[in-house]
């Protein structure tokens, strides 16, 4: 086998790592992405909820001040 060919035999081989080593690399990007994804999903199903929870908050409050729970009316 010449030179040439064990030459070009590396170059090729080199260039697959290269390509695996790339590859690897997008596919752990690909999982941290998702990862982020995941939380930030989670993230915003939790401030979802809580303004949520905050408007209920606010109806049952103007809802009590009308009823006259939370202000005196004989002043």
């Amino acid at each position: 086998m010449g030179h040439e060919r064990v030459f070009t035999l590396l170059t090729l081989f080199l260039v697959d790592c290269f390509k695996l080593q790339a590859a690897r690399k997008t596919e752990e990007n690909a999982i941290h992405l998702r990862r982020v994804d995941e939380q930030v999903n989670k993230a915003v199903h939790a401030a979802n909820r809580a303004a949520t929870a905050a408007r209920v908050a606010a109806v049952k409050a103007v809802q009590n001040r009308i009823d006259g729970k939370f202000c005196e009316t004989n002043v």
